[in-house]
């Protein structure tokens, strides 16, 4: 109840105003003032009894949905970053300048020979142990255009 007043407004302000902004449709589940009312009431130590989160929801949730469905380990939107770094038409492209004489990057790394091993590993499958392609793609992007401007045939404007 202390975060329904102190916290949870302008968290729902701050919800709306963003997904405004960004002209996406977006609601808020279970923001209900009579259902409040009634959780409200239920002692603490039912709502979160331990480690099992919103345990309330989830037993009345099972006569509606599949057991494995309800209490399976939560799991991050994931996207197919390797994917689209391995497309040499799309995000694939960047992967050269990374690898290049001319990266950006390359000036706030330790090893400057680094890069370059890191895209070929990336290239030939080696990903085991390499870190994120899409973040250092996305710096050196990034970095291009705050040092050089963007310039037709950079990036993404045609």
């Amino acid at each position: 109840a202390v975060d329904q007043k102190t916290y949870m407004e302008s968290l729902l302000m701050r919800q709306d105003k963003m997904s405004m902004a960004a002209s996406v449709e977006s609601r808020t589940p279970f923001v209900h003032y009579p259902l409040a009312k009634i959780i409200n009431t239920i002692p603490n130590h039912v709502k979160i009894p331990g480690k099992v989160t919103k345990p309330i929801l989830k037993k009345f949730s099972e006569q509606y949905l599949p057991h494995d469905l309800i209490y399976r380990r939560k799991n991050g939107l994931l996207l197919p970053y390797n994917d689209w770094l391995k497309d040499e038409t799309g995000l694939g492209r960047f992967l050269d300048l990374i690898a290049s004489n001319d990266c950006h990057l390359a000036d706030y790394a330790a090893d400057k020979n680094t890069l370059p091993t890191i895209v070929r590993e990336f290239k030939n499958n080696n990903i085991g142990k390499i870190p994120s392609m899409i973040h250092l793609t996305n710096i050196e992007l990034w970095l291009r255009g705050l040092n050089d401007g963007v310039r037709e045939g950079d990036m993404f404007v045609n």
